[in-house]
């Protein structure tokens, strides 16, 4: 694989840094994004608010169209995120999200992501559509 011009670390988004989320892993075919649930990211239950894991599924999701088959990189939007929650998270855990494209074409694309706890349970799955912006020349 060719050297990248830029490092992972370059790819977190103050968002992202605020949140306190890491970049595992970030491949073409697959990101990894981790969080350890801080009270803060918890709601009155004490559990990690919706938005939250929302935030990491669009996220993941947009990460893994960040990288053309031709191994450039550009930039894309959230058009559409449809997510389902399957269980919850504690403050205290470590959460991981797996992102990939699963189809589309050279500006709009699809993925699928999922939220897996450190005991392999998924917490919440999404599918989105992104568009990569017109390249102006």
């Amino acid at each position: 694989m060719n050297e990248r011009p830029w490092q992972i670390d370059d790819l977190k988004t103050p968002y992202l840094r605020f949140l306190g989320v890491d970049i595992e892993r970030f491949d073409v075919d697959v990101v990894t994004l981790s969080i350890t649930v801080a009270e803060q990211h918890c709601n009155l239950q004490g559990l990690a608010h919706g938005g939250m894991l929302a935030s990491l599924l669009d996220s993941v999701s947009g990460y893994s169209g960040l990288i053309t088959e031709e191994g450039h990189q550009m930039p894309a939007v959230t058009l559409s995120l449809s997510i389902q929650y399957m269980a919850p998270a504690r403050c205290g855990d470590t959460l991981y999200a797996h992102g990939r494209v699963t189809g589309g074409g050279r500006r709009v694309f699809f993925t699928h992501a999922d939220i897996i706890d450190s005991n392999g349970v998924c917490l919440a799955s999404a599918t989105g559509v992104f568009r990569r912006p017109s390249v102006r020349r």
